[in-house]
């Protein structure tokens, strides 16, 4: 069994080995960003694949792509297994949609300006999961997943929502009104 990442001891991974290959990986968390702004785009799939991993690793080898395609959702996940990884039902935080929020909480949290420093993917992981309360960022994570409750009145059942649909994570979404 892998040990879990400890951001006080351990040093996050800084290459990948594939076949036999030793890949140098980007890993400031800005190309995890650009990724999922990637996986996004209109490109053809194929597309989507192939430079994705290029901006990670460089240039790479036809018959690595699986390999770097798994090592990549390990690296993305913070080394983390399947259950380990959070799944409490909907999602409510989206990295791409909640970027600016991300920022100003960092700035209001930790005076860290995210357009000028360089920080490994997993090491910015840590500090936005450790992110206290307060933040608008915090705000909108608990308005998404504030539950309609029997007990409330009608007025506020249909405010709750309203505010909701404002605040909705969009990615993929067909609205019905």
């Amino acid at each position: 069994m892998a040990r879990q990442f400890n951001a006080l001891i351990d040093s996050p991974p800084e290459t990948c080995e594939v076949n036999g290959r030793e890949y140098m990986v980007n890993t400031d968390f800005r190309f995890v960003f650009s990724y999922l702004r990637l996986q996004d785009s209109d490109e053809e799939n194929e597309d989507k694949i192939s430079l994705g991993l290029s901006m990670f690793f460089g240039p790479i080898y036809y018959e690595d792509i699986q390999g770097l395609a798994e090592w990549l959702k390990w690296y993305m996940d913070c080394g983390k297994s399947e259950e380990e990884l959070p799944s409490s039902g909907p999602p409510v935080f989206d990295l791409l949609q909640d970027c600016g929020l991300i920022y100003a909480a960092f700035m209001q949290a930790y005076h860290v300006n995210l357009r000028k420093v360089k920080m490994h993917w997993w090491i910015f992981s840590e500090l936005l999961r450790g992110l206290p309360t307060g933040t608008g960022l915090s705000g909108i994570m608990e308005l998404r997943g504030r539950k309609v409750e029997d007990w409330m009145k009608p007025e506020q059942k249909m405010e709750l929502i309203a505010a909701q649909l404002r605040v909705r994570i969009r990615k993929g979404e067909m609205i019905e009104e």
